[in-house]
């Protein structure tokens, strides 16, 4: 997955993820919907945070004096598609390392999401 589909898939996601709690607040109990929204929060900070990070190693492997440099000469100059595709695929080596760390986010947020659910909902008599 490419840097902007990965984006793409983070905003829906988060925006799906937004619609779903402004539906239960209605639902829910103000002191169980803190726990949906919290968790919301968190994984927007993730995703923020990885975005910042991704902006300075992209930086990093275009500045000469930094250890990660990747030099532009050696794939055909700063603009070519080479160079760029070189950046991604070492994006992608970060992205590779921290997915997992972002799915155990998800699941949590998910599994306080349905444990928080299921104890809103009456027993049916």
């Amino acid at each position: 997955m490419t840097t902007n589909e990965e984006q793409k898939f983070l905003h829906e996601l988060e925006k799906k993820l937004w619609t779903s709690a402004n539906k239960l607040l209605p639902s829910l109990d103000a002191s169980q919907y803190k726990h949906v929204v919290l968790g919301l929060v968190f994984l927007k900070y993730v995703s923020d945070s990885f975005g910042i990070r991704r902006d300075e190693l992209t930086e990093q492997f275009k500045n000469p004096a930094n250890r990660y440099f990747l030099d532009p000469e050696e794939f055909g100059g700063e603009e070519s598609e080479d160079y760029q595709a070189e950046i991604n695929t070492e994006l992608e080596c970060v992205i590779i390392i921290l997915k997992p760390m972002y799915s155990v986010c998800l699941k949590l947020l998910v599994g306080n999401f349905c444990k928080t659910r299921t104890k809103s909902v009456s027993p049916v008599k």
